[in-house]
C-alpha cells in the first residue's frame, strides 16, 4: 500500500487525508496543534466555548455541488442539524438599525423607506444580488461584469445617506470588491449559507471521524520541521519528535509561508506567491477579537452578526470605529447555564496586523486598550447585558498558533478590478509534493481550502492509481477529468 503523508489538519488537509484514504492509500495527517481542525478548532475560556472560524457555512442547500462535497466529507449530512439566521447582519447606527435581511424584498424596502434618494442604487443593489443566487452563468457573468471595478466604499460613497455608506461599508469594510458583499449575500438570499449545528468544532471532529474511519492515522501535537527530497521526489517528512515518515507523496496543507520557509528551501517557492505578497493591490489583513461573557441573550431574540460603534481613536482605522459583534445563544452547550457568548472583531489593513508583533510590554498596552475599548463599546450599545472579559487574541496569537504568516488567516484582500491570482498547486521541481490550502485561490475561506485537498487528493490518485478508488467513481482519464474540473465532486 502506498504511503502519502499530510501536513496539517485544517479544512485543506483534512479533506485531502479523507480523499486519499477513500482511494485506498495508508495516510497519516500530521497537525501541530492539539486536535484538528486548523482554524476550526475552537477552545474553552472560563467555561465558554469561542468558536473563531464559521460565520456562516456557503453549501448548505441540498442539491449544490458544494452541499455535496460537506455532505462527502461529514461536514454535513443526516443528523446535523442547520440553523438559519435571519440575516446576513446588522448595523446598529444613529438613526436605529438597518438590516441585511435574508428575506432581500424586506431589506430593499427598508433601506429605500430610509432613504427614498437612493432608492435607485439600492434597487441596483438588490436586484443584482438576487440574479447572483439565481444561479444562471449568464446572469452571474452579467454581474460580476457591472460590478468588476466597485469597490464596497466606492458604492457606499455613492448614496446620499450617511447611515447607508455606513451601514453597506460594515461587514467587508470599504477597499473589498463590492462584488464580494453581492456574493456573500446572495448566498443568503439562495438559502445556502446557514450555521452546522455544533459550530466550528463539531465540523472538525465529524471530518475527524469521517477520516479515522476510513483507516487514516491523525498524528497531533508534532510539529513538521522539514520535508526530504532524493533525485526531485519527496521522500519523508521530519518532526520536531526525531522522526522521519517516509512516503511515496506528500501534500503540504500548511500555510504556503511555511512550507517555502520552514519545510523547503525558499527556491522552491512558486514566483506568485512573491508577486502576490509585494502587489499592494491583495494586500494581506488580520483581525483582533475580544470575547465576553454575557448575562442574558444578545441581542434579545436574536443570535446573529451585529455591527456596532466603538470609539475611532482606539480601535483599528481600517474599520473606522467599528466592531463586527456574533453571540453563540444558538449553541446554549457553549456557555455555562444563563451566560452567552460574545464576540467583538475589528479587521485589519496589512500595516496595522504588522504592528502587532512587538516587544512584549508593547503588546500588552495594546492588547488591553483594545480589549477596554471593544467593552465600553459592548456597554454602551447593550447596557443590560453585563459584559465580562473572557478572552482576545491578535495577529501574533494565529502566527504563533496556526503558523499563518503575519497572522493573516484569512488570506489576501480581495479589491475591485483585479482577477483573482492563484497559486500552483503542484512544487515546480518535486514531482510528488502538492499544496493544498485555502491559500491558493480567492477570496480563500473555507470552500476554496475543500476544493484544494480535493483536487491535490485527485492528483495524486490520477498519477499513482491504486486498484481501489473513490468508492463507487470511475476516472474517465487524466485529461477528460482535468478538463471538467471537477475534483470537488464526490463520488
Amino acid at each position: 500500500m502506498k504511503k502519502a503523508i499530510v501536513i496539517g489538519a485544517g479544512m485543506a488537509g483534512m479533506t485531502a487525508g479523507i480523499r486519499l484514504a477513500e482511494g485506498g492509500w495508508d495516510v497519516t495527517v500530521l497537525e501541530r496543534q492539539a486536535g484538528p481542525g486548523g482554524n476550526l478548532r475552537a477552545w474553552t475560556r472560563k467555561g465558554h466555548v469561542i468558536d473563531n472560524c464559521i460565520h456562516w457555512l456557503n453549501g448548505t442547500r441540498e442539491g449544490s455541488r458544494l452541499h455535496a462535497l460537506w455532505r462527502s466529507l461529514g461536514v454535513l449530512g443526516d443528523g446535523v442539524g442547520l440553523i438559519r439566521q435571519p440575516f446576513f447582519y446588522r448595523s446598529h447606527l444613529p438613526c436605529g438599525t438597518l438590516t441585511m435581511w435574508r428575506d432581500s424584498a424586506r431589506a430593499e424596502a427598508e433601506l429605500s423607506e430610509k432613504s427614498p434618494g437612493d432608492a435607485r442604487a439600492i434597487r441596483r443593489f438588490f436586484r443584482d444580488a438576487r440574479a447572483y443566487a439565481s444561479g444562471s452563468p449568464l446572469a452571474r457573468a452579467t454581474v460580476a461584469l457591472r460590478w468588476f471595478k466597485t469597490s464596497v466604499g466606492d458604492f457606499a460613497d455613492s448614496l446620499s445617506d450617511p447611515d447607508l455608506t455606513t451601514f453597506f461599508s460594515d461587514y467587508l469594510g470599504r477597499e473589498y470588491a463590492a462584488l464580494g458583499l453581492i456574493v456573500a449575500y446572495s448566498a443568503f438570499i439562495a438559502g445556502d449559507a446557514d450555521l452546522p449545528a455544533g459550530g466550528s468544532p463539531g465540523v472538525a471532529e465529524r471530518m475527524a471521524e469521517r477520516f479515522l474511519s476510513l483507516g487514516g492515522k491523525l498524528v497531533t501535537s508534532v510539529r513538521a520541521t522539514g520535508i526530504v527530497t532524493k533525485g526531485g521526489r519527496a521522500t519523508a517528512v521530519l518532526t520536531d519528535r526525531g522522526e522521519g515518515y517516509e512516503c511515496d507523496r506528500v501534500i503540504a496543507a500548511c500555510d504556503p509561508h511555511v512550507t517555502f520557509s520552514r519545510l523547503l528551501p525558499p527556491e522552491y517557492a512558486p514566483a506568485a506567491l512573491g508577486r502576490i505578497d509585494r502587489d499592494p493591490r491583495t494586500p494581506h489583513f488580520s483581525s483582533l477579537h475580544a470575547a465576553f461573557s454575557l448575562t442574558s441573550p444578545f441581542p434579545p431574540g436574536a443570535a446573529w452578526t451585529n455591527v456596532i460603534g466603538g470609539d475611532p481613536a482606539a480601535l483599528p482605522t481600517r474599520t473606522g470605529g467599528r466592531l463586527i459583534l456574533r453571540s453563540f445563544s444558538h449553541e446554549p452547550g457553549f456557555s455555562p447555564e444563563g451566560k452567552t457568548v460574545l464576540q467583538a472583531t475589528c479587521f485589519l489593513s496589512g500595516e496595522e496586523a504588522d504592528g502587532w508583533f512587538c516587544p512584549e510590554a508593547e503588546y500588552k498596552i495594546k492588547k488591553d486598550a483594545f480589549v477596554l475599548a471593544a467593552l465600553d463599546a459592548v456597554k454602551t450599545a447593550f447596557p443590560y447585558s453585563s459584559p465580562a472579559v473572557i478572552d482576545a487574541w491578535t495577529p501574533a496569537t494565529y502566527e504563533r498558533f496556526t503558523g499563518a504568516d503575519r497572522g493573516d488567516y484569512i488570506g489576501w484582500l480581495v479589491p475591485a478590478g483585479l482577477i483573482p491570482p492563484r497559486l500552483p498547486e503542484r512544487v515546480r521541481g518535486i514531482a510528488n509534493l502538492s499544496i493544498a490550502s485555502g491559500w491558493c485561490r480567492m477570496p480563500g475561506g473555507l470552500p476554496t481550502a475543500a476544493r484544494s485537498g480535493a483536487r491535490a487528493a485527485a492528483d495524486v490518485l490520477l498519477s499513482d492509481p491504486l486498484p481501489r478508488r473513490f468508492s463507487g467513481a470511475s476516472f474517465p482519464g487524466r485529461k477528460k477529468l482535468k478538463k471538467s474540473q471537477k475534483f470537488d465532486l464526490p463520488s
